[in-house]
């Protein structure tokens, strides 16, 4: 019986290795691409907050911020339809 084909116990072994480093490897990839996409995020809003700062500093940003603050109180921002 020696001719008989048996599968070792390290061959298993190595396969649920295998698979289990390419699951941490996937894992692993996966938060790197979400701390990549988090600061994309933080720069954009840095971004549009400076520039809401220079815009507001400005006078015709001031009069733009009243508009809008008098269009939303009064319920009458283009794009929105009430239905009454």
């Amino acid at each position: 019986m020696a001719n008989e084909f048996t599968t070792p116990f390290d061959a298993y072994r190595a396969k649920l290795e295998f698979a289990l480093r390419m699951l941490c490897f996937g894992h692993e990839f996966r938060q790197q691409a979400c701390e990549f996409e988090m600061l994309r995020i933080k720069r954009d809003l840095a971004a549009m907050r400076s520039t809401r700062e220079a815009a507001l500093g400005a006078p015709e940003g001031r009069a733009l911020l009243a508009a809008a603050s008098f269009a939303k109180l009064n319920g009458s921002v283009q794009g929105e339809h009430h239905v009454g």
